[in-house]
């Protein structure tokens, strides 16, 4: 009985430090928005960096989201509609466009069972 206990005691104590030392990849930007973390590539001919992210839109509608920086948005995967300075466009996979830097943008995605996945390149420039 005792042999047995401590056999459960090593069993459990791993599980419960890996549940605690769970790392996330993505972190919410905005209500219905995840955001992957950032990864920043320095520009070896002009002083700048480019960063990479993903967004990944889940159903319902994430209104003026931030954009600090110029980017260049692509949908990957999924259905989504934006809304770029009262201008709404539905986007489908392989879609390219652009946000200006301080601009907002809406996303709605109609899709009750999917998310739509968005790749972000964002040009920030060294001052």
């Amino acid at each position: 009985m005792k042999d047995t206990l401590v056999l459960l005691a090593l069993l459990i104590v791993p599980l419960v430090a890996q549940q605690s030392e769970r790392q996330y990849t993505h972190s919410l930007l905005a209500q219905g928005i995840a955001a992957s973390a950032p990864m920043t590539v320095t520009l070896r001919t002009v002083p700048g960096q480019m960063v990479l992210r993903n967004l990944v839109v889940g159903r319902g509608i994430a209104k003026d989201v931030a954009n600090p920086t110029f980017a260049v948005m692509e949908l990957h995967a999924g259905h989504v509609f934006t809304t770029l300075a009262g201008d709404r466009q539905e986007r489908v996979p392989g879609d390219f466009w652009t946000v200006d830097k301080g601009a907002t943008i809406t996303f709605e995605n109609p899709e009750a069972q999917s998310a739509a996945v968005i790749r972000v390149t964002s040009f920030d420039a060294n001052r």
